[in-house]
């Protein structure tokens, strides 16, 4: 349902929505798993780059609603 994106360390990371013509959700997440950051990426935006206000480590991109449906604000990674 989703794409899960791994760095070998926590790092700056942003993504963008080059020829993706449907809303996705992004979830960053820290070395320690927990999410810190969110946000949904709009079809169209392309330059625009939809990065996390501070370094993870791993990024999951779903459709859009797909956090609404089933995540919570204590979501955290098992990878």
């Amino acid at each position: 349902e989703g794409i899960l994106f791994v760095y070998p360390q926590e790092t700056p990371v942003g993504f963008w929505m080059k020829n993706v013509n449907f809303p996705l959700d992004i979830m960053f997440f820290n070395s320690k798993k927990e999410m810190v950051h969110r946000e949904t990426m709009e079809p169209g935006s392309y330059p625009k780059i939809y990065k996390c206000n501070i370094p993870a480590q791993y990024a999951i991109e779903t459709k859009s609603g797909w956090f609404d449906r089933n995540g919570n604000s204590n979501l955290k990674l098992h990878v």
